[in-house]
């Protein structure tokens, strides 16, 4: 009976981590000086890197976002406005620590071939680490860049200067926030299991 009740705690901790996406999809198209959306208890807030008074524009660029992405996405401009060499890093700034994500990028014409670097540091601003790609070369491409980290609070993606760097579109296809306590619905089925296993063992 004490193994059986301990997997089912160790079971119900488990799915208190949960792995969800922010895709933009159901975020009105438009710039932002701040965008920030929330999926349950966590919260994503997207803001320009290195350009304080840049834009975060959601939707698709003229001919639409690589396959795979559906029809909306962010990307960074310094103004707002986009326009070749007007594009600009984004950082992705969590509410609750992150402990794995993939973020998937795409870009709407291939016209730079500059690699991808997307940054993962904690709260104290401590790099945790890198995660490196290519550049989608095709329209018709997607990519995907994938990380586990200790905890990270933020991201900052950009390419490397090119002849158009940051122009590629971002969403994140998953991501795993680690949660210690339960959410309510959690809690309710422990308590059940609990009793059952009392009312059993009681038999």
């Amino acid at each position: 009976m004490r193994q059986i009740a301990l997997v089912a705690l160790f079971l119900m901790f488990s799915a208190a981590a949960f792995a969800d996406a922010f895709d933009f999809e159901a975020t009105a198209g438009g710039f932002y000086p701040v965008l920030t959306v929330s999926n349950g208890p966590q919260t994503l807030t997207v803001t320009t890197e290195g350009f304080p008074g840049g834009f975060v524009f959601v939707g698709g660029a003229t001919e639409g976002i690589a396959t795979g992405m559906g029809a909306q996405a962010v990307v960074g401009n310094q103004l707002e406005l986009l326009a070749i060499n007007g594009f600009a890093p984004l950082r992705f700034s969590f509410l609750l620590p992150i402990f794995d994500i993939t973020f998937r990028y795409g870009d709407n014409g291939g016209d730079d071939d500059d690699p991808v670097t997307i940054d993962a540091f904690d709260a104290a601003n401590n790099l945790l680490g890198t995660l490196n790609g290519i550049y989608p070369v095709d329209q018709s491409d997607s990519l995907t860049l994938s990380g586990s980290f200790s905890g990270a609070s933020y991201f900052i993606a950009r390419t490397t200067p090119g002849s158009n760097n940051d122009s590629i579109f971002y969403e994140i296809e998953s991501y795993t926030t680690s949660s210690t306590v339960p959410e309510p619905s959690g809690l309710l089925l422990m308590g059940l299991g609990v009793a059952a296993i009392a009312l059993r063992r009681r038999r």
